[in-house]
Order: structure tokens, then sequence, then C-alpha cells
């Protein structure tokens, strides 16, 4: 990787993660260890070539590890290190910027649970969780990832919740999109066409007031 060369702490960290694909694999990698071959899944498009070298690359700097599974799994998988973990702040900022600024989404783009969760963690609001204890479990098609909120914390994790007090499960993007940001309000929310809703409207409204997304003037905004 060719360096910035300057006495900057924005170039010198990209010296370490500016390459293409490097932020995608440490955003993998946030929600658990993952194999070579969960990698690629997560990253469609990637050459197992590039992915390899991102690999050493990060491994080379300190950024992640490799480590073997015990049996009867026995599997190699790759993990962040402390000093990777470090950068999930600054991913969770960059991918709100990104939802902000970037491109509409549209019905050709994958969606995967990971990315998913990175998203919840940007969309949640700490002061309107104040006092809450609740466990909110989302859907969409084969993805599903759970959020404990507990006193204005929360915890999110790709994969099924134990008794959740509501399960939310999109039937397509847009309709996801207009329930997060006030469209489809929760009363509407539970009979809608295209959005299945397991649970309350009083936690519905709590799981909005949470997790909502303001409505976004892509014009004003730039």
């Amino acid at each position: 990787m060719k360096s910035y060369e300057e006495a900057c702490g924005l170039a010198r960290g990209l010296d370490v993660v500016g390459e293409r694909w490097t932020l995608l694999v440490i955003r993998e990698l946030l929600f658990g260890p993952k194999r070579f071959t969960d990698l690629e899944d997560g990253m469609p498009g990637v050459p197992p070539s590039l992915l390899s070298t991102r690999l050493k690359e990060l491994a080379d700097a300190g950024l992640i590890q490799q480590r073997i599974l015990p049996p009867p799994a026995a599997s190699t998988v790759y993990e962040l290190t402390h000093a990777g973990r470090q950068l999930e702040e600054s991913l969770v900022a960059l991918a709100k910027w990104g939802a902000r600024f970037g491109r509409p989404m549209t019905k050709d783009d994958q969606v995967r649970a990971e990315w998913m969760a990175l998203g919840m963690k940007w969309l949640f609001k700490p002061e309107e969780a104040a006092g809450v204890r609740a466990t909110y479990e989302m859907r969409y098609e084969d993805q599903v990832l759970t959020a404990v909120v507990d006193d204005g914390r929360v915890q999110i994790e790709v994969g099924t919740a134990t008794d959740p007090d509501l399960t939310v499960e999109m039937l397509d993007t847009e309709a996801g999109r207009q329930m997060l940001v006030g469209e489809i309000p929760a009363p509407t929310a539970a009979s809608h066409e295209f959005i299945g809703v397991t649970g309350s409207v009083e936690a519905m409204e709590r799981f909005l007031r949470i997790f909502a997304l303001p409505p976004i003037d892509v014009a004003t905004a730039r």
C-alpha cells in the first residue's frame, strides 16, 4: 500500500484503511469472527485474491487476527483486534453520512443482516431509550437481527431474539424506509401490505421513537 507520507492523523489512518474493500472487511467483522468464505458472501463482487491481500494488510497493521475454532468446527476465522474494534464509532458515523449523501437505495441493492445492524447502530437514540428495557427483532427476507435496549444502551447482534417484545418484518425495502421516516405510522404498519408486525402498537411506537430516521432533504443537505 502506497503511503501519503503526510504527518497528519487522517492521512496516516488512510494509509492503513484507505484501500478499496478494506473498511468493508472491518464492517463484516464488527459483528463477530468470520471465515474467508463468510467474508466473500458478505462482500459480493470482491475478488478472492484481493480479499486475501486486504486481510494480510489488516493483519500486518494489527487490526485483525486469525484464530482456529475448537472442534468440531476447527475452522480458521478472522476477527478484529482491540485496535480494529476501535474503528466501530468511525464506521457508524461514516455509514450515517453515507445514508444522507449517498445514492438512493434501489430494489437491486442487496441487503444483509450485518448491514442492517450497522444502520440500526446509527439510528439508535439513547435519549428516547432512557428507562426502556425491550428486545426487538428485525427481519428482511432471510436476514435477521436483534436489538436489545437497556435503559439508554443498545446491543445489536445478527440472529434471532429470544421472546422479543416486538418483531418487525420488512417485505419491501421502500416500505421499511417509509416506516422508519414516519410516513407509515405505527398503527398502520401492523396492517401494512409490506410490513409484518408481531407485538403491540405501543411497542411499535416505542421502537419507532428509538430508531426512527428523520426525513432527509437531500437538496438542502448538499
